[in-house]
């Protein structure tokens, strides 16, 4: 209920003063128009209510204030109308021009603002080992002396050189088996009787036959089935390490007179060697930003008085340059003929809205706008 009355009562002021707002250049006795005087009648009522409302609980107390303070507002409201009435003229207004209110469009300010899109991050690479083949010297001769008169006396040796270490290696060995044959009996000897051919065997007293009883043997059949013999295994084999003989030249006798030095001999032979250990890297990626572009709102639209085209200073001829200027800026003002038309208006309010410029009439900052003088 509280906000219902609240709401009649807003609603009735903002009517007054749009009535004010949109009367034209004489100042009317607003005390003597109808919605003043719904309005009045209003407040009478709200003024009982606020009267009635002195002797409720104190639960009702914000109600009051509240209609106080709408009785307020009416009272002001009323104060206004007459300073208005006055603000309803354009100001410092020139002999000879045209006049009117037209919507002067919002204003807004563009800003670049710096936008991280994308994270500083790290990014993970890795090698494996890196080996190389390298060539080892290895002593073939040892370094010797030789005597002229008695010739050295030498052997050659044998010196082995591993290439690969001994190991053990692992064999699943199946398992085995073998087939035997198993006689198994069907149905044991038992004995039967059958039909009889002689009197020398029993009479069925019933039926007249004569009856044999016989011996009907065994019955066998053989199967053949798998038996294990050795079970599955893992079988462990050394392999014995592998080297290569490399025969060596050693000295048994040295030359008694003449004494040569000879030097050792060394053979090369290829081993694989750790070049570079396995690592991990880390690249370091930096933040990406973007710039994007911001348009914020800084005045909103609103009413101002402006200069006019009206039939006072409008000619046939001025039309003519209006709309070959519209046209020149690939606005369509319809026929070149010096008549403002529909279509003449509707070029002249796109050119406005595409250059912020006021809209709602054809007013004379759109003509030095387009160059028309």
């Amino acid at each position: 209920m509280k906000k219902m009355k609240r709401a009649i009562l807003t609603t009735a002021v903002a009517s007054l003063i749009a009535g004010c707002a949109n009367t034209g250049n004489k100042s009317p006795d607003i005390t003597q128009s109808d919605q003043y005087k719904a309005l009045q009648e209003k407040f009478a009522s709200t003024s009982s209510a606020y009267d009635l409302a002195k002797s409720t609980s104190l639960d009702q107390a914000a109600e009051i204030d509240e209609l106080k303070l709408t009785a307020s507002q009416l009272h002001e409201a009323n104060a206004a109308n007459a300073a208005q009435a006055n603000s309803l003229l354009p100001p410092n207004p020139e002999a000879g021009a045209c006049y009117a209110r037209v919507i002067v469009e919002p204003t807004y300010t563009t800003k670049i603002q710096r936008v991280e899109v994308k994270p500083a991050h790290q990014h993970h690479q890795t090698s494996d080992n890196h080996y190389v083949w390298e060539d080892q010297r290895v002593l073939v001769e040892d370094a010797h002396e030789h005597l002229t008169v008695v010739p050295a006396v030498y052997k050659t040796v044998d010196q082995k050189v591993l290439i690969e270490e001994a190991h053990t290696e692992l064999t699943v060995v199946q398992a085995v088996y073998k087939t035997v044959t198993e006689k198994i009996m069907l149905t044991p000897a038992h004995n039967a009787w059958k039909v009889g051919r002689g009197p020398v065997e029993k009479i069925n007293q019933l039926t007249g036959e004569i009856m044999c009883l016989v011996e009907v043997p065994a019955t066998f059949t053989t199967v053949n089935k798998q038996v294990l013999v050795s079970p599955e295994s893992v079988s462990e084999t050394a392999v014995p390490a592998v080297y290569k003989t490399l025969q060596k030249r050693v000295v048994v006798t040295a030359e008694t007179t003449k004494v040569e030095q000879h030097p050792a001999k060394y053979g090369t032979i290829k081993v694989r060697k750790l070049d570079r250990a396995a690592a991990g890297q880390v690249a370091n990626h930096p933040a990406e930003f973007q710039d994007i572009t911001t348009r914020t709102k800084v005045g909103d639209a609103h009413l101002e008085w402006r200069e006019i085209l009206c039939e006072t200073n409008t000619t046939p001829d001025l039309i003519v340059r209006l709309q070959r200027a519209l046209k020149a800026k690939e606005y369509n003002p319809g026929p070149i003929d010096g008549v403002i038309g529909q279509e003449t208006l509707s070029a002249v309010s796109a050119y406005q809205q595409a250059n912020s410029l006021a809209t709602g009439q054809l007013t004379i900052a759109t003509l030095k706008k387009l160059g028309v003088q």
